[in-house]
């Protein structure tokens, strides 16, 4: 099962006029040339995630209300396929910055956001009392030296946003709004640009799991992941199995709460990131 075949079984359930029932017969007629054995694990794997319901001899699919929801917001073949994909399609959208300040220079992680057209989204400490000096896209490529324009920045919430182009083929993360879909014990991706001794930066993946949503004494969400990240992963994106931002990193492992990340519950920052963009 790929992409392509995943999209062709999708489509029959939730393409527009498309029945609620439909016999595994013409399943296979309508997936041609795709192989019966292929479209049969494509089912099961729909299945799996409640996208689709089997009944129970097998010969008849039916479509979900969380199918058509998964279809409508694009999410299908993430649940479907899983962190690799996630990582495959939206890593060329996390960047490397790279900054100067009264250390030296060091780096952070912002990423492209879909929501805010032509910005890069990371924590404002990474940038804070720092000059950006250029910014590298994951296979270390340079992108910009700039100058930069910093569209958003606040001492209050550590976020930041930079003006900056998507480029070319790059598929930007969307922001996930709604705090229903984050929960203790959803799994997320998160990816980010820590040091590697004697290496060049290469983006840092790990699979993790959201602990716990505490509210700091501000009365704004966190998540507690249980990831170890290093400096440099700052401002880098946690992306849940739908595809979609649902923290950024704001700190790092510490030898307080060793083996936990702290991030921002973007849901609880959309109010605030869509005003200050617009008071730009």
């Amino acid at each position: 099962m790929d992409f392509t075949s995943l999209l062709a079984i999708s489509s029959i359930f939730y393409s527009p006029g498309a029945p609620y029932s439909i016999s595994v017969e013409e399943i296979y007629a309508l997936a041609e040339p795709l192989d019966a054995a292929v479209v049969d694990e494509t089912l099961r794997a729909l299945g799996a995630k409640g996208l689709v319901r089997l009944s129970l001899d097998g010969r008849i699919a039916y479509s979900t209300l969380a199918g058509k929801g998964a279809n409508d917001e694009g999410s299908v073949a993430a649940l479907v396929l899983g962190s690799r994909y996630i990582s495959d399609t939206f890593g060329p959208a996390v960047v490397h910055i790279i900054v100067d300040g009264p250390a030296g220079e060091s780096g952070g992680t912002g990423f492209f956001s879909g929501d805010f057209e032509n910005s890069i989204v990371t924590a404002a400490h990474v940038l804070h009392g720092r000059t950006v000096l250029r910014i590298e896209d994951s296979r270390g490529n340079l992108l910009s030296t700039g100058p930069f324009q910093i569209r958003a920045a606040s001492e209050e919430i550590d976020i930041a946003v930079i003006q900056f182009p998507t480029p070319e083929g790059v598929i930007p993360l969307q922001i996930e709004w709604r705090p229903e879909e984050i929960r203790p014990l959803d799994q997320v991706l998160v990816l980010g640009y820590p040091p590697i001794a004697n290496h060049q930066p290469a983006l840092f993946h790990a699979v993790a799991t959201i602990h716990a949503i505490p509210t700091d004494y501000r009365g704004r969400s966190k998540l507690v992941v249980s990831s170890i990240t290093r400096p440099g992963c700052s401002g880098g994106p946690l992306i849940s199995e739908r595809g979609f931002v649902v923290g950024i990193i704001e700190q790092e492992n510490n030898l307080v709460v060793e083996h936990q990340t702290y991030a921002f519950f973007t849901a609880t920052l959309a109010q605030y990131i869509t005003e200050f963009v617009q008071r730009q």
